[in-house]
């Protein structure tokens, strides 16, 4: 059982800031302290300190070690609470931040800043883990692309029981990857806990990319609803973080060997409103068998 006396004394030191849509808790060990500007999205992940549990070891054996995880669900509500990014206010915004999207229909531009913005995000958690950047490349950009666009053909979504392994595919097998390894490409989160998600201020649209990115670190986390007691509750509740398998691609915590250079690409798709599907997917050197069908 955690500790929940010890875990409810942490997360009482959080101070909820909301200009700026995060939760600085103070008084704790990370492994990489920045200053957080209050009037802008933060692009900076703070990792709890391995002192707390939360090892690339540990994340790698959660699923068959107790130890391992009752220790990364304690570092996990401790992680969450301080990057928490949900609470925010519009104080700051740039006249470009208030702009709303339509995030069935984004510019190349629009797309390539959220790309940008998510991986600068995840590079932070890895650069804190002392692992190499991921590269954003055109080449996995068109991957991630072509991989929304099948999972729109057929339906599918976030919301879903698992990925849509026919629409990776499809994109892998078009963008010369192998197809032998099954689903090795895609981690996938959404926004589809807000009702009319289809349309998104740039602010809100990194707020919630940055929120994505947290629960995929930090054990799957999930609020009941996005309602605020109930989501500062949900905040200290074990129950709440359930798996660490996105944070073992993210931060290349596997079992087999994990190339850490890899290309990264990140695209958007919509179903009905309410639904928004974020592919995050990478590609290692040696998966590209078609090099050709790949660099164009």
């Amino acid at each position: 059982m955690i500790n929940l006396s010890k875990v409810n004394k942490l997360v009482k030191k959080t101070v909820l800031v909301t200009v700026s849509g995060l939760a600085v808790l103070s008084g704790l060990a990370f492994t990489n302290q920045v200053k957080v500007n209050a009037d802008c999205i933060n692009d900076k992940i703070i990792l709890p300190d391995d002192s707390l549990g939360y090892t690339r070891s540990n994340i790698r054996h959660w699923n068959n070690d107790p130890i391992a995880k009752q220790q990364l669900k304690r570092a996990s509500i401790v992680g969450m609470s301080y990057n928490d990014s949900h609470s925010g206010g519009d104080r700051g915004f740039t006249k470009h931040d208030r702009r709303v999207l339509d995030m069935k229909h984004l510019s190349g531009k629009d797309r390539r800043e959220l790309a940008h913005f998510a991986i600068r995000t995840i590079n932070s958690a890895r650069n804190a883990m002392n692992l190499p950047s991921w590269t954003y490349s055109s080449n996995a950009e068109r991957f991630a692309m072509n991989t929304a666009k099948y999972y729109t053909q057929d339906g599918a979504g976030n919301d879903d029981d698992d990925h849509d392994v026919h629409a990776i595919l499809k994109a892998a097998k078009q963008n010369g990857l192998r197809t032998d390894l099954g689903q090795v490409y895609e981690d996938e989160s959404g926004f589809e806990e807000l009702p009319n998600a289809r349309y998104q201020t740039m602010w809100h649209a990194k707020l919630m990319l940055r929120l994505n990115i947290e629960q995929m670190l930090f054990g799957n986390w999930t609020p009941r609803k996005l309602q605020s007691d109930i989501y500062y509750h949900d905040l200290k509740d074990p129950k709440r973080y359930i798996e660490w398998d996105h944070t073992k691609d993210l931060l290349d915590a596997h079992n087999h060997y994990d190339n850490p250079n890899k290309e990264i690409g990140v695209a958007f798709s919509v179903r009905g409103n309410d639904e928004v599907s974020v592919h995050i997917l990478t590609v290692p050197q040696e998966y590209i068998v078609h090099p050709s069908k790949y660099y164009r």
